[in-house]
């Protein structure tokens, strides 16, 4: 604006001295006129430097105050700005916590998708076993060959084994892949009929078949192998036909709830040769059924000629009478018959087999024929309630185990014609103070692996022919005592 003003200014003089030096003489300017003229000039010069400087002036306070207000609002702005900034961190803090919360969802909403995955992976992994199971029971055969010539059919619960001839042997370790062909479906197994024609049941046939409740067994079958019905523990009942005559090792272990076995010959019972102890259907202390009648006390028909191993083993029989046909009682025929309490050997019997009386912890008296010349190992192990045994004349050796254990057995009766007692044939036998004997010669005669009074803390008492020996007078005719002879006899106080 200043500049303007001066341009103006300079433009007015300049058209005054043009008019002046090109005026008209008649109108020329005095010197006078000049002077007032330059006058005049010099103070519009003046003028107009005073205003010059005080619109410079005013410019000068303008440009300060724009400059101040510029920086009033420079500061406005940066407060603005830092204003702003708070804002902006704020919305960042905000946008922070926002993003964390987002992360935690998403880390959350990941977690559950995994579980879900996994949810849905178990589900699907149990629904490929249940498939699998499903299918499994789907292909399990429910028919084919046992046999040569025999087959079987499973159907509604019910087995039917038919054909002619000996049915295969299985194992339970599949060995060779060799279980029995229904094996797979052994538990939906209620029943199982074993038709005419079939000769044997062989071994592991129907192992573990839990569910089987009956069974139907034809005369046509002589043999029942090792551990047929092994673990079938809801089988309540079986019938035995007179044509079987040998069963097999465990045949019946584990048939926990076997409590009725059916026979309708006697004879026939006992000339079967059973493998075992578990053998026998009898074993767990079943009930045995002659012709539906159940039997406690037992008469063995004279046409039986010995008493066959393991046959009435473990059964619920409580008195027994032997025939005179009877020769012999085989290894653990009456073993574990707790409830037995009397039994009458005839004369006739010749051997007494190892453990053939084990365990009967009823029986109170036995008599022992004078026919027999042995007496087994273990023969009447465990009898816990005999009191007093006499052992005839005829016996020469008395074995191990023989009386082990017979904790209520007072006294004895040994003959001149023993000639060893066995390692422990004595032993627990902790009452057993009294020994009767005929002759000292002969008692010093006997190999003692084990001497009677080793188990009576010294309360030994030795008879001879009834009397007490206190004072023992050994007899010329005896060159050697044999280890034990007297050991534990604390009666004796003689000399040799």
């Amino acid at each position: 604006m200043r500049k303007n003003r001066k341009r103006l200014l300079a433009g007015l003089l300049c058209a005054v001295v043009l008019m002046a030096d090109f005026a008209p003489v008649g109108v020329r300017v005095s010197a006078a006129e000049q002077e007032a003229g330059q006058s005049a000039e010099s103070e519009l010069w003046s003028e107009t430097d005073d205003r010059g400087t005080e619109e410079s002036a005013a410019e000068t306070r303008i440009e300060e105050s724009a400059t101040e207000e510029k920086e009033d609002g420079t500061g406005t702005e940066a407060s603005a700005v830092e204003e702003k900034e708070d804002e902006t961190g704020t919305e960042t803090s905000k946008e922070a916590e926002t993003e964390s919360e987002s992360t935690v969802k998403s880390t959350e909403t990941d977690t559950e998708d995994v579980e879900t995955e996994d949810n849905s992976l178990t589900e699907t992994e149990t629904e490929v076993d249940t498939e699998s199971a499903e299918l499994a029971e789907e292909e399990a055969p429910t028919s084919g060959t046992c046999g040569a010539n025999l087959t079987w059919k499973l159907e509604d619960g019910t087995l039917t084994i038919s054909g002619t001839g000996a049915m295969e042997d299985y194992n339970y370790y599949n060995y060779n892949n060799y279980y029995s062909p229904w094996h797979d479906n052994r538990d939906k197994i209620n029943q199982i009929v074993v038709c005419n024609g079939v000769t044997s049941i062989g071994n592991y046939a129907f192992y573990y078949c839990s569910s089987l409740t009956e069974i139907t067994i034809s005369d046509s079958v002589t043999y029942i192998g090792s551990y047929a019905f092994s673990g079938c523990t809801s089988l309540t009942g079986i019938a035995i036909s007179n044509s079987v005559t040998r069963i097999g090792n465990g045949a019946f272990l584990g048939c926990s709830s076997l409590t009725g076995v059916y026979i309708s010959s006697i004879e026939s019972w006992c000339n079967i040769a059973f493998g075992a102890n578990y053998a026998n259907p009898l074993s767990g202390g079943t009930n045995l059924y002659v012709n539906e009648n159940l039997v406690k006390d037992l008469i063995i028909p004279d046409s039986v000629t010995s008493i066959a191993s393991y046959v009435f083993c473990g059964s619920s029989l409580t008195s027994i009478i032997i025939p005179d046909s009877v020769t012999s009682i085989d290894k653990c025929a009456f073993e574990g018959c707790s409830g037995l309490t009397s039994i009458t050997i005839p004369d006739s019997v010749t051997s007494i087999g190892d453990g053939a009386f084990y365990g009967c912890s009823s029986l109170t008296e036995i008599t022992i024929p004078n026919g027999v010349t042995s007496i087994g190992s273990g023969a009447f192990y465990g009898c816990s309630s005999l009191t007093e045994i006499t052992i005839p004349n005829g016996v020469t050796s008395i074995d191990k185990d023989a009386f082990k254990d017979c904790n209520s057995l007072t006294s004895i009766t040994i003959p001149d014609s023993v000639t060893s007692i066995g390692s422990d044939a004595f032993s627990y036998c902790n009452n057993l103070t009294n020994v009767y004997i005929s002759s000292i010669e002969s008692w010093c005669n006997i190999e003692f692996y084990s001497a009677p009074f080793s188990s009576s803390n010294g309360r030994g008492k030795l008879y001879l022919n009834g009397n007490l020996v206190e004072n023992l007078i050994i007899p010329n005719s005896v060159t050697e005592i044999k280890d034990g002879a007297f050991y534990g006899c604390s009666s004796i106080t003689g000399e040799l």
